[in-house]
C-alpha cells in the first residue's frame, strides 16, 4: 500500500484501537488524507451538512500560520466539481495572500475539498511533494468494489 494509506490507517488505528481486529473500522464512503509529518488539528467544526477540519504546523495557530492543510466535507453536495474548484479558486485569489493548491473530489455521498497554501510561495521541492500528496488522496467506499477501501488490518505491525 501506498504511505498516504499506511499514515491514515495509523491514524484511524490509532483513534479506534478498542474496536476488536476483523472489524471494519470505517463505513460508507470515506475521504483517506493522512495529517501531515509536524502538523496538529487547530480548528474542527462541524454543522449541517458540512465539516472542516484545519490542521496547522505544531507551533503555529490558526490566526497566525505559515502553513495550513484545510479538509471540507459537503455531504450531498449536487455541484459539479469543476464549478465548484472555479468558485473556490476565484475567493482565494481575492482573498488569500500566497500560494494554495487544491483537490477536489466528489464521491457519491459528498464532496471532498483538500487544500494546502502557504502564506508566502513554497520552494519547488515543497510545492512538489505536496502535488505528489494532494494526488494520493483518495475516496473509499464499503459499498463498492470499484472504490474499495484498503483493508486496515493488513497494515497493522507483524500483520
Amino acid at each position: 500500500m501506498t504511505g498516504i494509506f499506511q499514515r491514515a490507517a495509523a491514524l484511524l488505528v490509532g483513534c479506534l484501537a478498542t474496536i476488536a481486529t476483523g472489524q471494519s473500522l470505517i463505513d460508507a464512503e470515506n475521504l483517506l488524507i493522512a495529517q501531515p509529518p509536524g502538523f496538529k488539528i487547530g480548528y474542527q467544526s462541524g454543522h449541517d451538512n458540512r465539516s472542516i477540519t484545519e490542521y496547522v504546523p505544531v507551533t503555529e495557530t490558526v490566526e497566525d500560520w505559515t502553513q495550513m492543510l484545510t479538509v471540507q466535507v459537503f455531504r450531498h453536495a449536487t455541484v459539479d466539481s469543476a464549478l465548484f474548484l472555479q468558485g473556490l479558486g476565484k475567493r482565494y485569489m481575492d482573498d488569500c495572500p500566497g500560494t494554495t493548491a487544491f483537490r477536489i473530489i466528489k464521491g457519491n455521498d459528498a464532496l471532498y475539498s483538500v487544500q494546502r497554501a502557504w502564506r508566502s510561495v513554497p520552494s519547488d521541492a515543497d510545492l512538489n511533494a505536496v502535488m505528489q500528496t494532494l494526488a494520493q488522496v483518495t475516496v473509499c467506499d464499503t459499498r463498492s468494489a470499484d472504490h474499495a477501501c484498503p483493508s486496515f488490518d493488513s497494515l497493522l505491525p507483524g500483520k
